[in-house]
């Protein structure tokens, strides 16, 4: 999920929630009516949209082209319904692509400017264990980012005419987003559905170390970085901030619980803070609920996630001061910290 505006990524070892409306897994997927292929490589993703995914958006890609049902009807053939990539953020030949797709009618209800994105990734690779383990695998992967801005009744977001501006980009706490060569086995982005509050990525803590944790408001989907992340601004209140409760494992049998608030906010979806680790603890596994309050209007769904807990590494070897040392060197940043 996207973090430090560049995507910074951990472990995260279980999620459990509970959200009202659609059964996604057990959405039915009649058949679609698809475009004749231009490589041996298309690849399918299903858009859904509203609180009971009665909306569908079926998404083809096809090398330099995306084909968008934009009406919802299962006809990927119809005109209007063709996107070539944008050739001034495209570079085919390594695999990146920008589609500008516009508008999606669900019903009555209009969304607007879509976009469909495969980026290099390669950057993240060494602060993402899945990035690492996925281009070690397959050097040509690319990571997908999907963006719309949904009309949704009672809100007024940042987006195109009051829309509010969601978007899944390349993982979640699941994995990474990947479109699928079956469209039975096709990803489910569920837009403008039931929210809850959830850590961004996965994510590894240490004992006795601080550790600065995202979170995202939005409605998971089906398969992993189907994440929908909602846009906080002016659809959040600026004064809410989420709380975590940790149970930590202790080198007794009496497990150690602290409570966090979150109070910072950045890049559009993350609402983020300080966790400091107590040193006190046992390695193992972090039981994490976290927890938004409501506000008119909204209901946002707790979750819990188990987190790894690991030791700290050792610490620099320290040294004697010299005697001649009569002062000190003031740091431009003097409140900073170098973590691992």
């Amino acid at each position: 999920m996207w973090r430090h505006c560049v995507a910074a990524f951990g472990l995260v070892l279980g999620v459990c929630v509970s959200l009202p409306g659609a059964d996604l897994a057990k959405l039915d997927r009649p058949p679609v009516k698809l475009p004749e292929r231009q490589t041996d490589a298309a690849e399918y993703c299903l858009l859904v949209f509203g609180p009971e995914a009665a909306g569908r958006v079926w998404l083809m890609h096809d090398g330099d082209v995306l084909y968008v049902d934009r009406n919802g009807n299962g006809d990927l053939t119809e005109p209007g319904e063709r996107v070539t990539a944008n050739p001034k953020y495209s570079k085919p030949e390594e695999g990146v692509f920008y589609f500008s797709a516009g508008e999606i009618f669900d019903g009555k209800t209009t969304h607007k400017d879509l976009v469909v994105r495969w980026l290099n990734i390669n950057h993240l690779k060494d602060v993402n264990g899945l990035v690492k383990e996925q281009l070690e695998r397959n050097p040509k992967f690319r990571g997908c980012w999907i963006s719309v801005d949904v009309s949704m009744d009672g809100y007024r977001g940042t987006g195109i005419g009051g829309r509010v501006p969601h978007m899944a980009t390349i993982d979640d706490e699941r994995g990474l987003l990947q479109f699928s060569p079956r469209m039975e086995d096709a990803p489910v982005i569920h837009f403008g559905g039931p929210w809850q509050i959830t850590l961004a990525g996965k994510d590894t803590w240490r004992i006795g170390r601080a550790k600065e944790v995202y979170l995202v408001v939005g409605t998971p989907g089906v398969g992993p970085g189907t994440t929908a992340c909602i846009a906080y601004e002016s659809v959040i209140p600026a004064g809410l901030a989420p709380k975590l409760r940790v149970t930590y494992p202790a080198n007794d049998s009496t497990p150690i619980t602290k409570t966090y608030e979150l109070k910072r906010r950045c890049c559009q979806i993350n609402l983020y803070g300080d966790v400091a680790v107590p040193d006190d603890v046992a390695a193992g596994t972090a039981k994490v609920d976290v927890s938004l309050e409501s506000w008119p209007g909204s209901q946002v769904a707790s979750t819990t996630h188990d987190v790894p807990l690991l030791p700290s590494p050792p610490g620099p070897k320290l040294e004697p001061v010299s005697s001649r040392l009569v002062s000190k060197l003031e740091h431009l940043h003097p409140n900073g910290s170098i973590s691992a």
